[in-house]
């Protein structure tokens, strides 16, 4: 997926990157079925049994559940839809930086969506903020949820119109 991005946003020939784009939202839609299918996410969670927790298996296990906790799956009512907004802020995360590659255009209104979409997301799996949901299920570049949040105020900022 990162290469179709990469693809899509800085090679030279149009038909390519127009290639990557098509590529790029199948893969993602792929993704997001495996993200979101309830047989794997108990599958995993029964794994997790099968491996004593400090080796590899375990946290590999471990962390491909996390991520599934993070869009929801493991909210039945909740979580379809935190799913959708998840998917929603994607697509407007993609939109951003599409927008953010043409000349004079810096992609404000995506940008807003996709956090206002994250923000409703992290609420409705009872957390305060998307960057505290990330922070409950992994370690993050940001070092806190506050940073993370002040990164995406400092983003949305430069990039206002």
């Amino acid at each position: 997926l990162d290469a179709a991005e990469c693809a899509r946003l800085a090679h030279p020939n149009l038909d390519f990157r127009n290639a990557a784009h098509s590529a790029s939202q199948q893969l993602s839609t792929v993704m997001h079925e495996i993200n979101t299918s309830p047989y794997l996410y108990k599958s995993l969670i029964q794994m997790q049994s099968q491996y004593p927790q400090h080796t590899e298996e375990y946290r590999v296990v471990r962390s491909l559940a996390a991520d599934m906790e993070r869009g929801g799956i493991q909210s039945p009512d909740a979580g379809v839809k935190a799913r959708a907004l998840l998917a929603l802020a994607d697509q407007h995360g993609a939109a951003f930086v599409a927008e953010a590659m043409r000349p004079g255009n810096r992609g404000a209104e995506h940008l807003a969506r996709m956090l206002a979409a994250r923000a409703n997301h992290a609420a409705m799996l009872n957390e305060k903020s998307y960057a505290h949901l990330q922070f409950a299920t992994t370690s993050a570049a940001a070092g806190t949820p506050e940073a993370a949040e002040a990164l995406a105020v400092r983003v949305a900022t430069a990039v206002a119109p």
